[in-house]
């Protein structure tokens, strides 16, 4: 009995496509390895904690004719998408390879099926980079609440960077209390002493400079005055709104472990957007 040979230039074409599966697979895993392997900032995964109800336009759709698909993970909802499109369309491809179409017929369908693949590669590398950065180099936060008027508004947009070994005074932080962010400044670096006397805030001993404030009147909470010497891996960190804002006025010195984030950017609104200076 007489088998079908497929020709050079389907095997090479067939070659291509298995080529974009592996590497559509290959970034998909990484997403996922990246979220197993430091889940740190899990929290700003603003992809993660997105339902598709939430999605601009798809949203509503969904939610009126899809309702059990409305509160899954935009995240992973992408994900099993971008699987189930691409494994059959590769299976698709080998058994067109193993088809007597002719040669023209077959590369037409290969090109077709590799140029859908393609979008699908383009969207899992895109996926796969976001989740990249977020874990390891920069994450979007959001700002709640008016602890940090006039500077940083309820509902802005901020870039945070995960580098936070180099901390100086007047640098904007997020930390974690318990299981609340809070965005607060850096007013005490490790070692230092804090005083909190007459509305001022001294640093070992000298009046801490901070342009940044409208009201610079800072209360110590309990009492008219305090003094905190800070260990080897603490911070003292407060709000700009100082009559409004929890703070380690309230709830101590901040250990470095408990630093999520350098706010380095706003994003919106536009009409503020740029570089954060301390």
């Amino acid at each position: 009995m007489e088998t079908y040979e497929p020709t050079k230039p389907v095997k090479k074409s067939t070659r291509k496509i298995t080529r974009t599966l592996i590497k559509t697979v290959l970034f998909l895993a990484v997403m996922f390895a990246a979220e197993w392997w430091s889940p740190r900032y899990e929290a700003f995964n603003t992809l993660r904690h997105t339902t598709v109800s939430e999605i601009p336009f798809l949203g509503p759709f969904v939610a009126d004719n899809v309702p059990a698909l409305a509160s899954l993970s935009f995240y992973y909802t992408l994900v099993v998408i971008l699987t189930l499109l691409i494994i059959p369309s590769a299976v698709k491809a080998h058994s067109i390879m193993n088809q007597d179409m002719g040669e023209k017929k077959q590369l037409r369908k290969l090109r077709r099926i590799h140029s859908r693949m393609d979008y699908v590669q383009f969207a899992a590398f895109i996926g796969m980079v976001y989740i990249v950065v977020n874990t390891f180099f920069f994450s979007l936060a959001n700002v709640s609440g008016s602890s940090m008027n006039d500077n940083f508004f309820d509902q802005d947009d901020v870039i945070i960077s995960h580098q936070i070994d180099a901390l100086t005074y007047g640098d904007v932080v997020v930390v974690q209390v318990e299981n609340e962010f809070f965005l607060k400044r850096v007013v005490g670096l490790p070692g230092d002493e804090i005083v909190i006397s007459g509305g001022r805030v001294s640093v070992n001993g000298d009046p801490l400079i901070e342009p940044y404030l409208s009201d610079p009147n800072t209360q110590c909470y309990g009492g008219t005055n305090c003094t905190v010497t800070l260990s080897d891996d603490a911070y003292y960190v407060l709000g700009d709104n100082r009559s409004n804002s929890t703070d380690s006025r309230a709830i101590g010195p901040i250990p470095q472990e408990d630093f999520f984030g350098h706010v380095i950017f706003v994003l919106r609104p536009l009409d503020r957007i740029g570089p954060v200076q301390p």
